[in-house]
């Protein structure tokens, strides 16, 4: 965590010397205490489905949150809906449950993506999504989920903008072992 702090710490130094920018954000690493609830799961391996913006959301959601002058964009795609697909490819492969082949699938639509991080007390975001487990193309279960952070903030845009880039890419992480240890998702991907 304190590699990452330095480096988006740096990258903002940089920006703030330079005006507004376009930044990815890092990719969040499966946790220790994430891969344990996930391999404890009863459900095989799953397979991971298409994610997309929800159809009543705003679309600008899915493209790119601010962190005050920096303009922050999902690192491997287009699209932060991908990204979070992307998110729980990852951790259910680091966890060894994870099969493009599998007959049971999660998916989803990204229903909220923000990043509040201009006040000089605190910042906030939050990240929240519709999960489903399908299963042969039955809807098996179909849940709202949601993750949200708040942080100390400060005046400082050299402390505030690493600490709310690092804040907020954890969001991605929390909702998918938020996701992947939930009961009512486990019961339905079990066999």
């Amino acid at each position: 965590m304190t590699r990452v702090f330095r480096g988006y710490a740096a990258t903002a130094l940089l920006l703030m010397m330079t005006g507004c920018a376009t930044v990815p954000m890092g990719t969040p690493s499966p946790t220790l205490e994430g891969l344990q609830a996930i391999r404890g799961a009863t459900y095989l391996a799953l397979a991971v489905g298409d994610f997309q913006v929800d159809p009543t959301a705003d679309p600008s959601i899915d493209r790119s949150v601010n962190a005050r002058s920096v303009r922050l964009v999902p690192p491997e795609s287009d699209s932060f809906s991908r990204h979070l697909r992307a998110c729980f490819r990852k951790q259910l492969e680091a966890a060894g449950k994870y099969s493009a082949a599998s007959a049971t699938a999660i998916d989803g639509w990204l229903t909220a993506n923000e990043l509040h991080a201009a006040g000089t007390s605190t910042g906030n975001g939050r990240v929240a999504a519709r999960i489903r487990v399908v299963r042969d193309g039955r809807v098996l279960l179909e849940k709202p989920f949601e993750a949200r952070a708040e942080w100390p903030a400060t005046f400082n845009g050299f402390e505030a903008i690493p600490a709310a880039m690092t804040e907020y890419t954890t969001l991605y992480r929390k909702l998918v072992e938020q996701v992947l240890a939930d009961p009512e998702i486990v019961r339905a991907a079990s066999p």
